[in-house]
Protein backbone atom coordinates (compact mmCIF):
# COMPACT_ATOMS: atom_id res chain seq x y z
CA UNK A 1 0.00 0.00 0.00
CA UNK A 2 3.43 2.52 0.59
CA UNK A 3 4.54 1.56 -2.65
CA UNK A 4 1.60 1.94 -4.67
CA UNK A 5 0.46 5.34 -2.71
CA UNK A 6 4.21 6.39 -2.92
CA UNK A 7 4.64 6.11 -6.73
CA UNK A 8 1.12 7.65 -6.92
CA UNK A 9 2.46 10.53 -5.61
CA UNK A 10 5.80 11.03 -7.55
CA UNK A 11 7.91 9.34 -4.90
CA UNK A 12 11.01 7.47 -5.75
CA UNK A 13 10.00 3.79 -4.18
CA UNK A 14 13.16 2.41 -3.87
CA UNK A 15 14.32 5.82 -1.02
CA UNK A 16 11.75 4.77 1.10
CA UNK A 17 12.94 3.17 4.63
CA UNK A 18 10.97 0.46 5.89
CA UNK A 19 11.18 -0.62 9.85
CA UNK A 20 9.04 -3.25 10.77
CA UNK A 21 9.30 -4.87 14.36
CA UNK A 22 6.72 -7.55 15.34
CA UNK A 23 5.55 -7.59 18.71
CA UNK A 24 2.99 -9.13 20.96
CA UNK A 25 4.61 -13.16 19.94
CA UNK A 26 4.09 -11.84 16.29
CA UNK A 27 0.85 -11.00 16.35
CA UNK A 28 0.99 -7.32 15.92
CA UNK A 29 3.66 -5.32 14.47
CA UNK A 30 5.20 -1.64 14.91
CA UNK A 31 5.45 -0.24 10.90
CA UNK A 32 7.38 3.08 10.11
CA UNK A 33 8.52 4.55 6.88
CA UNK A 34 11.35 6.91 6.59
CA UNK A 35 11.04 9.04 3.84
CA UNK A 36 13.51 11.23 2.46
CA UNK A 37 13.24 15.24 1.42
CA UNK A 38 14.48 18.31 0.37
CA UNK A 39 12.85 20.90 3.11
CA UNK A 40 13.73 23.99 1.34
CA UNK A 41 11.77 22.20 -1.68
CA UNK A 42 8.16 23.52 -1.59
CA UNK A 43 7.40 20.98 -4.08
CA UNK A 44 8.62 18.35 -2.91
CA UNK A 45 7.07 19.47 0.77
CA UNK A 46 3.37 19.23 -0.62
CA UNK A 47 4.09 15.77 -2.20
CA UNK A 48 5.70 14.38 1.49
CA UNK A 49 2.65 16.11 2.75
CA UNK A 50 0.18 14.20 0.02
CA UNK A 51 1.83 11.03 0.90
CA UNK A 52 1.12 11.20 4.18
CA UNK A 53 -2.29 12.36 3.78
CA UNK A 54 -2.92 8.93 1.03
CA UNK A 55 -0.79 6.40 2.62
CA UNK A 56 -2.51 7.18 5.97
CA UNK A 57 -6.21 6.96 4.63
CA UNK A 58 -5.14 3.58 2.64
CA UNK A 59 -3.28 1.98 5.79
CA UNK A 60 -5.98 2.59 7.99
CA UNK A 61 -8.49 1.39 5.63
CA UNK A 62 -6.71 -1.49 5.10
CA UNK A 63 -6.88 -2.13 9.31
CA UNK A 64 -3.35 -0.11 10.62
CA UNK A 65 -4.03 0.96 14.37
CA UNK A 66 -2.29 4.48 14.63
CA UNK A 67 -1.11 4.78 18.18
CA UNK A 68 0.25 8.14 18.41
CA UNK A 69 -2.03 9.82 15.72
CA UNK A 70 -1.12 13.45 15.06
CA UNK A 71 -2.27 16.09 12.61
CA UNK A 72 -4.09 14.47 9.50
CA UNK A 73 -3.79 11.00 11.32
CA UNK A 74 -5.63 11.77 14.52
CA UNK A 75 -8.19 14.11 12.89
CA UNK A 76 -8.48 10.97 10.38
CA UNK A 77 -8.49 8.47 13.19
CA UNK A 78 -10.86 10.55 16.16
CA UNK A 79 -13.33 11.17 13.47
CA UNK A 80 -14.13 7.32 12.59
CA UNK A 81 -13.48 5.98 16.08
CA UNK A 82 -15.57 7.83 18.59
CA UNK A 83 -14.66 5.27 21.29
CA UNK A 84 -11.15 5.52 20.47
CA UNK A 85 -11.49 9.66 20.60
CA UNK A 86 -13.83 9.88 23.69
CA UNK A 87 -11.18 7.48 26.01
CA UNK A 88 -8.37 9.84 24.91
CA UNK A 89 -10.58 12.83 26.23
CA UNK A 90 -11.23 10.65 29.52
CA UNK A 91 -7.70 10.01 30.02
CA UNK A 92 -6.58 13.07 29.08
CA UNK A 93 -8.91 14.81 32.19
CA UNK A 94 -7.69 12.48 34.57
CA UNK A 95 -3.79 13.00 34.19
CA UNK A 96 -4.14 16.70 33.19
CA UNK A 97 -6.80 18.37 35.32
CA UNK A 98 -5.54 21.38 34.33
CA UNK A 99 -5.23 20.95 30.47
CA UNK A 100 -1.66 22.30 29.97
CA UNK A 101 -0.70 19.61 28.09
CA UNK A 102 -0.88 20.44 24.62
CA UNK A 103 -4.31 21.62 24.81
CA UNK A 104 -6.38 20.98 21.55
CA UNK A 105 -4.89 18.41 20.56
CA UNK A 106 -6.83 15.49 20.30
CA UNK A 107 -7.51 15.53 16.66
CA UNK A 108 -10.90 17.15 16.85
Amino acid sequence: AMQQQAADTGHNVQDIGVYLQPIENGRAAHLEFSIPYCPDDTEECARVRELHRSAGEKMYSLGAVFTRAYGDWARMVCGRNAVQHSTAKMIKEIIDKNNIMNPGKLGL
